[in-house]
């Protein structure tokens, strides 16, 4: 592999990617490690009925 170019301009950017078929927006980002946690705690401690 070989670097052939740098691209930095996000316009070059979002046309390039989505030359590629990738995504062009930003993910939203997943729950935080204690907000994760909690919801398995939660999952965890359910009434066997409720999960």
């Amino acid at each position: 592999m070989k670097l052939v170019a740098l691209v930095t301009e996000p316009r070059n950017i979002a046309r390039f990617l989505s030359a590629l078929g990738e995504p062009t927006h930003v993910p939203t980002r997943s729950l935080s490690a204690d907000a994760a946690a909690t919801v398995l705690e939660k999952h965890h401690f359910a009434p066997q009925g409720a999960r």
